[in-house]
């Protein structure tokens, strides 16, 4: 049995004109009815409604309506009206037709179109959804879900199934990959993928169906929130690529620097990761978003091998000197262990343009390089870069 109220509907009515690309609609409640139009590809919908109707199981004729209730449906041609009649009788009038009670095979067919027109558009949607997945189960649910108009219906839809709780395993991966290609709506995508339990995150394959579905945004803000919330999931070394390809598509430096800082903060996995993280790194274009990333991804420790070279090359990439210089002093306080490293480092300082800065670096670099013959020797050499005669004896001053 299906019923409706008219708060379901100014619900279900707000979403969808809020959120569909290609779908309109209109909404009016005056003195208890309820008037709805909807526009898109397949025509123009009217429904006008009072009091409460119910469907028969088969959703193909009205079983009952309250007695103040009416209903009247029409598009592209076809209208139908119903009242209460006498007794539990109903009276129809189709298509401008004589009042009747009994319907016509003919009737019945625009009768049964009608009501799954308004289905579509979110006709008591929870309703419906409890009956679908007694009779069927998730895939029922997730089988009506394409035929439903809107991306707002749809995530009434989806959101039914992430909320119970008997949902499987396999079952919340089938509705998230629901999300990526069944909605168009960026803010309805968002607000699903939001609402998968966390639990559910830490299985493989539903965390690569989240990230699938997360890359079919294209709003910053949107992808943004949830990208934040899978990067505190334990990744696989593919799926922290996979994260990392999504975090790139960020326009936004203040928003793609926000999550990557939040992924490093639970550890880089390997040397590749890490290279792969600098590439995206070295493509926010603010110098500040740009050298804070870098100073947090510090925190877990010096880079090794080739990221560390990467990791200069990026930082080399900062225009600001202040920038550039808070990351090498950052850089000097990573328990970097090779000596190698530490002259490649002090060799880095040299393209630092301002002798205040280049000095205030290198001072930093003394306190905590080892004092070894070699490393003294570097580090005088690339002293010699420093014009200023002040910052020139601060920095040497500062190796003894």
């Amino acid at each position: 049995m299906k019923n409706i109220s008219l708060v379901c509907l100014f619900i279900f009515i707000t979403g969808a004109f809020a959120c569909d690309d290609g779908f309109t609609s209109s909404f009016s409640n005056h003195n208890g009815r309820t008037t709805i139009t909807v526009n898109d590809e397949t025509g123009r919908l009217r429904l006008e409604t009072r009091g409460e109707i119910t469907f028969t199981d088969d959703e193909k004729e009205i079983k009952t309506i309250s007695d103040d209730g009416y209903v009247k449906f029409k598009k592209n041609g076809n209208s139908i009206s119903a009242r209460p009649g006498t007794g539990d009788e109903i009276v129809y009038v189709v298509n401008d037709g004589s009042p009747r009670t009994v319907l016509s095979e003919n009737e019945k067919l625009i009768l049964a179109r009608a009501i799954k027109e308004m289905i579509n558009v979110g006709f008591d949607a929870k309703r419906r959804e409890e009956r679908l997945y007694s009779n069927g189960g998730a895939n029922a649910v997730l089988d009506a879900v394409h035929n439903l108009r809107s991306d707002y219906v749809k995530r009434l839809y989806l959101e039914y199934l992430i909320s119970g709780s008997s949902v499987t395993q396999n079952e919340i991966t089938d509705v998230v990959r629901r999300i990526g290609n069944e909605l168009n709506s960026d803010y309805d995508k968002s607000t699903l993928l939001q609402k998968i339990p966390v639990s559910y995150l830490q299985d493989e394959q539903t965390a690569s169906a989240y990230l699938d579905a997360v890359s079919t945004i294209n709003s910053d803000y949107e992808k943004d929130n949830c990208l934040k919330l899978i990067v505190d999931q334990p990744l696989t070394p593919d799926q922290y690529n996979y994260a990392l390809t999504a975090i790139g598509n960020i326009n936004s430096d203040y928003d793609k620097a926000n999550v990557l800082k939040q992924l490093i903060s639970h550890g880089v996995p390997s040397e590749n990761n890490t290279n792969n993280f600098l590439i995206v790194t070295n493509n926010i274009g603010s110098d500040y978003e740009k050298a804070n990333v870098l100073k947090a991804l510090l925190v877990q420790g010096s880079p090794v091998g080739t990221s560390f070279t990467k990791f200069l090359d990026v930082t080399d990439g900062i225009n600001s000197d202040y920038e550039k210089t808070e990351v090498y002093k950052k850089m000097a306080t990573a328990r970097i262990t090779s000596e190698d490293d530490w002259v490649v480092l002090l060799k880095a300082t040299e393209k630092i343009n301002d002798d205040y800065e280049k000095s205030d670096a290198m001072i930093t670099i003394a306190k905590y390089m080892p004092k070894s013959d070699r490393l003294k020797s570097a580090y005088m050499l690339s002293a010699k870069s420093i014009t200023a005669d002040y910052n020139y004896g601060q920095a040497i001053k500062a190796l003894n």
